[in-house]
């Protein structure tokens, strides 16, 4: 899972353009002594465009603090790859996070159906 470091969510927007956390759930492999990771960042699954592949060992999170430079508006997403004691790999990639950017917000939705009277306003 892609979450915030902070809430424990995942996210599909953050305000910040410069900084990025991931975390992950560990890859499975019950015939391994161990699974070592490392991830990349960039502006399209499985491509290091923004940041270059990074090696975390056997921790399952990337914490990378105001060092990232994309444009507003620009979906970063994160590609990790799980890599075990006989070097068999496998990866997985975020479904991508819209970088210096609210959430937009819905403060009034209104619901008409033509001839039926009643409540047909929501705020």
């Amino acid at each position: 899972s892609w979450t915030d470091a902070a809430a424990g969510s995942d996210l599909s927007y953050q305000t910040s353009a410069t900084s990025y956390s991931a975390r992950w759930r560990g890859f499975s492999d019950p015939h391994s002594d161990y699974i070592r990771y490392r991830v990349c960042l960039g502006t399209a699954p499985g491509l290091a465009d923004v940041r270059d592949w990074e090696d975390t060992g056997e921790l399952m999170e990337l914490d990378v603090l105001q060092d990232l430079e994309v444009a507003v508006g620009t979906v970063v997403y994160a590609t990790v790859e799980g890599r075990n004691d006989k070097d068999v790999r496998a990866n997985a990639t975020s479904d991508g996070i819209i970088m210096g950017s609210y959430a937009p917000e819905f403060v009034y939705v209104e619901v008409r159906e033509p001839g039926v009277a009643g409540h047909d306003h929501y705020v």
